[in-house]
């Protein structure tokens, strides 16, 4: 066996790893309302077991990117791994909606390595050139794994009973951690980005919550992730309760998302050799402002109700194929690949640090839907609009910026 230093970075592992806790957090969406009568609770406190997760991996992604500077990358990746197992299987066996929350939380802490130790090793092992087209494959996957997730969760859910989604969890991440244990290689030393161990978490903290290239960075990739996770706590409520379908059927619409990533993957590949990356992300995000107008647009001249499901069903999904296919598919490779281009000093513990932070943002971003709900089918088409508007400002004002940078430059030369 070849030692973890020597060892190729697969790309097709990188996608399994930052795929699983998408995954994790969508399985058992169409299970929401069983999970409500099963646990005797109530809507709101099942949503909160999707926006407690999001607490959970922001935390997780502050201590395993900061760990991975002192014990490793791939030791971090295996401990975490080992952690969501434990946590998945807590998910299974838990009693109460209490218990479900506390499980949820610990099994988000584990997945969390997948996300923020995937994209430091990509940042180390790949060149400037190759990380646009592992991001962009990355991308893919973080909207390709959620979409599969109701697929899944619908059939197992209706078959099985909800706690079948926990069951396979636990048994994929055991299957993850033996893949990862033979074939994940040490990228660390790489770079010589161990010097990163002299600069403290303060001192980077600083330099990152200053930097509005950062920060901007860190809404576009917490709102794209929003519109996803958004559209999985209010999707059941919608398509089960609203319109009539079953949770096997509202399961199977993830195909639609996940054509629409793999679309707006292979256009971003396209795009990539023509077009400057400002053009790219301004369209993508154009295209979901589109596509969230089209969306409420549909909701009031009452296209949607169980009247007629089939044309209720394409009034959301071909507006948040839109949505998908402009932001995971064209905004997110980008974002991710240049976040932190002038960090490659600490990218551990810059990037536990801005994992914190967007997945801190989208925490407040999906209770916020939560909290919207009220049963009727206007919060999330209106706070798409919202969250999409917002996202065409801060291009503009991060465009202007930049304008005014090199217009400095050039004066000062």
């Amino acid at each position: 066996m070849k030692s973890p230093c020597n060892r190729k970075l697969s790309l097709w592992l990188i996608i399994l790893l930052a795929g699983f806790p998408q995954l994790s957090e969508t399985i058992y969406s169409p299970a929401l309302p069983a999970v409500t009568m099963s646990l005797q609770t109530n809507n709101y406190l099942v949503q909160w077991t999707l926006s407690i997760y999001f607490f959970g991996f922001a935390l997780g992604v502050l201590i395993w990117g900061q760990a991975s500077d002192h014990i490793g990358r791939r030791f971090a990746m295996l401990l975490g791994i080992i952690v969501y197992l434990f946590g998945s299987l807590l998910c299974l066996l838990s009693p109460s909606i209490i218990y479900l929350l506390i499980a949820r939380m610990l099994q988000a802490f584990g997945a969390s390595v997948g996300s923020v130790i995937t994209q430091i090793m990509v940042r180390e092992y790949f060149t400037a050139t190759e990380r646009g087209r592992v991001f962009s494959s990355v991308a893919v996957a973080l909207s390709f794994a959620p979409a599969i997730g109701p697929v899944m969760g619908g059939v197992l859910s209706d078959y099985l009973g909800w706690r079948s989604n926990f069951l396979t969890l636990s048994v994929m991440a055991l299957v993850i951690l033996i893949l990862s244990f033979c074939s994940l290689p040490e990228t660390l030393n790489l770079n010589g980005n161990n010097k990163s161990k002299k600069i403290s978490l303060s001192q980077v903290f600083k330099r990152l919550i200053t930097d509005q290239h950062v920060i901007i960075s860190a809404c576009f990739i917490s709102i794209t992730n929003a519109f996803t996770f958004c559209f999985y706590a209010e999707g059941p409520f919608i398509f089960i309760n609203h319109i009539g379908l079953s949770s096997r059927g509202y399961g199977l619409l993830g195909l639609f998302i996940a054509a629409a990533a793999i679309l707006g993957g292979g256009a971003y590949r396209s795009l990539q050799k023509r077009w400057a990356d400002e053009k790219i992300i301004y369209l993508g995000v154009l295209i979901s402002f589109i596509g969230s107008v089209f969306m409420l647009s549909a909701l009031a001249v009452h296209l949607v109700g169980k009247n007629n499901a089939l044309i209720s069903i394409l009034a959301i999904m071909l507006p948040f194929m839109l949505i998908s296919f402009g932001s995971f598919g064209l905004v997110i490779p980008i974002v991710l690949s240049k976040a932190l281009v002038q960090y490659q000093d600490c990218l551990g513990r810059a990037g536990a640090l801005f994992g914190l932070m967007y997945y801190l943002i989208l925490s407040v971003l999906t209770w916020i839907m939560g909290w919207l709900h009220n049963h009727t089918l206007w919060p999330m088409p209106s706070y798409f609009l919202v969250l999409s508007f917002m996202m065409l400002i801060m291009f503009k004002i991060s465009l202007k910026n930049r304008e005014k940078r090199e217009l400095c430059v050039l004066q000062t030369e």
